[in-house]
């Protein structure tokens, strides 16, 4: 299993949630600051900084899972039955749907 070596920590002194990112020789560090202009997203801080942090580890499941979809919509097209085919098709349709995902993810989209 892949663990991500980014990291989300909370600073108390700034009221701010960060995530490390490692780059080079070193880390990048990306601070959610309070939002001045929407005081809600103050409560979202700590839900956003684990959800960054946990990004890589997320993208490598959706790959697997895309994979695993893909696969099974094979196995289950080559049946030639009816019921093979709908879950061919619900299977095809979670790859298709974790294969845009990914791209969005990956910068391939416009």
């Amino acid at each position: 299993m892949f663990e991500s070596p980014w990291k989300s920590f909370y600073k108390h002194k700034y009221d701010e949630w960060h995530v490390t990112i490692p780059y080079d020789q070193s880390n990048y560090m990306c601070a959610l600051c309070p939002d001045g202009i929407n005081p809600e997203f103050g409560k979202d801080r700590e839900r956003l900084a684990r959800l960054i942090a946990a990004a890589p580890e997320l993208l490598e499941a959706c790959v697997d899972a895309g994979m695993t979809f893909q696969h099974y919509a094979e196995l289950h097209a080559a049946k030639g039955t009816p019921e093979g085919d709908l879950k061919a098709k619900r299977n095809l349709d979670m790859a298709k749907k974790l294969c845009k995902a990914i791209a969005k993810a990956r910068g391939e989209t416009s």
